[in-house]
C-alpha cells in the first residue's frame, strides 16, 4: 500500500512539474466581451497565476466543463485573489462575436471573463498552439506553463491541483453588475454601466413601450439581484422602466450590498431596426410576426451554437416557433440581395 501511495505521489509531482523552456515568451492582451482589457504580463507581474480555458461554441465537452471550471473560479475568489481565470473562444477563423460568446456564457453558466474570436481569441490560441478544445493552461507568475490540458472530471480535482501551487481558496464577495441589456418589444439594447456611481443608462428609440420590459444581465458570482424584495432572474422577470428602476445586489458570502439605478432614455441616437425589419413579440413563445416589405418567403433560425433549428416559409408575415425551447436564437432573413440576422429570445 505504501508503495502505491509513493508511486502516486511521484507521478503527481512529475505532472505538476511539467513546465516549458520558453519562459517569458508568452504575452497577449485583449478586450473581453464586457469591455475589460486583459494583459497577461500585468497579472503575472502582480504575482498572480493565470488559468486559461480555451473553448469553442459548438464543443460539447466545453459546454459540460464550463460550469465546472466556473465553480472553481468562484472557489478561488473570482479573479480577486491569487489566480485569474480567463475564457478564450478560439474557433477556426476567429469570427465569433462578443454577443455569441456572451450567449454561450449565459447558457452554460460561465461567469468569468471571456474573450471572443473577433477580439483575438484565435490568435491567442495560436500562441499556445491550441489545436483542439477544451484546452486548459495554468501559467505561473514567472511566465511558465505549469499545467497543460489537465484531465479532470470534478471541480474538486482541479481545486486540489491548484492548491498544490499555494493558491488559496477565497470565496467571491461582490455585489455588482458585469453586463446589462434591456429587452423591449422591438429589440434588446445594451446598457452603459458606471461602476463608480452604480448606474446603468439605456438609450432606446423614441416611442418605445417601457411599461413591461425584461432584462438580460450578468451579476458577480455568488450574488442575488432584487427589485423591491423580488428576486430577479436574467431573462425571466419583467418590470416597468418608464421611471428609474432600482436594483439591490447582495453578495451571498458577505454583508456587501449595492444599490444600482437603471435609467432609460429615449434618444434619436438609437436607430431602431436599422435593417428596417421588425420582429415581434420579442421575447416570444409560440408565434412571431415579421413586419417588413421585400423579404423572401423563407426564414432560417439558428440556436446559440450556430445550428440550424428551423427553416420555414412565412405565411402572412407569421411564423410558428412553438416547437423551439426557451433560449436565445438568431433569425436569418433575406431582404432583396442582402442577408440580415436578428436576435430572438424565446420564453414560454
Amino acid at each position: 500500500m505504501k508503495k502505491t501511495i509513493l508511486l502516486f505521489t511521484i507521478l503527481s509531482a512529475l505532472f505538476i512539474s511539467n513546465t516549458y523552456s520558453q519562459k517569458g515568451s508568452h504575452e497577449f492582451k485583449a478586450t473581453d466581451i464586457y469591455g475589460e482589457m486583459h494583459i497577461l504580463t500585468e497579472y503575472l507581474n502582480d504575482g498572480k497565476y493565470v488559468f486559461i480555458d480555451f473553448f469553442t461554441l459548438p464543443c460539447g465537452t466545453c459546454q459540460l466543463k464550463a460550469p465546472v471550471v466556473d465553480s472553481v473560479y468562484r472557489y478561488f475568489g473570482c479573479n480577486s485573489n491569487d489566480i485569474v481565470f480567463l475564457g478564450i473562444e478560439c474557433s477556426s477563423g476567429g469570427q465569433t462575436t462578443n454577443e455569441q460568446v456572451y450567449d454561450f456564457c449565459q447558457h452554460f453558466s460561465l461567469t468569468f471573463d471571456a474573450i471572443s474570436g473577433e477580439a483575438g481569441g484565435r490568435s491567442i490560441a495560436d500562441i499556445y498552439q491550441v489545436s483542439y478544445t477544451p484546452y486548459m493552461l495554468l501559467i505561473s507568475p514567472d511566465n511558465e506553463i505549469v499545467i497543460e490540458n489537465m484531465p479532470f472530471y470534478h471541480a474538486s480535482e482541479l481545486q486540489d491541483t491548484l492548491m498544490k501551487f499555494g493558491i488559496v481558496p477565497n470565496l467571491c464577495e461582490g455585489a455588482d453588475f458585469l453586463h446589462y441589456e434591456l429587452i423591449t418589444e422591438i429589440d434588446t439594447i445594451i446598457g452603459e454601466l458606471n461602476n463608480v456611481d452604480k448606474t446603468i443608462n439605456v438609450k432606446v428609440p423614441f416611442g418605445t413601450d417601457l411599461s413591461n420590459c425584461g432584462s438580460l444581465f450578468v451579476a458577480e458570482s455568488n450574488s442575488e439581484v432584487y427589485i423591491n424584495d423580488i428576486e430577479q432572474i436574467s431573462g425571466e422577470n419583467t418590470n416597468n422602466f418608464s421611471q428609474e428602476v432600482y436594483y439591490t445586489i447582495f453578495a451571498e458570502n458577505s454583508d456587501i450590498q449595492n444599490m444600482w439605478t437603471v435609467t432609460v432614455e429615449e434618444s434619436s441616437e438609437i436607430i431602431d431596426n436599422q435593417n428596417d425589419i421588425r420582429i415581434y413579440p420579442n421575447p416570444a413563445s409560440n408565434f412571431i410576426f415579421i413586419d417588413n416589405n421585400n423579404i423572401n418567403d423563407k426564414i432560417e433560425i439558428f440556436d446559440n451554437k450556430g445550428i440550424l433549428v428551423l427553416s420555414k416559409n412565412i405565411i402572412d408575415n407569421k411564423l410558428n416557433i412553438s416547437n423551439l425551447e426557451n433560449g436565445i436564437y438568431y433569425i436569418k432573413i433575406k431582404k432583396e440581395d442582402n442577408f440580415f440576422v436578428e436576435k430572438l429570445i424565446i420564453k414560454k
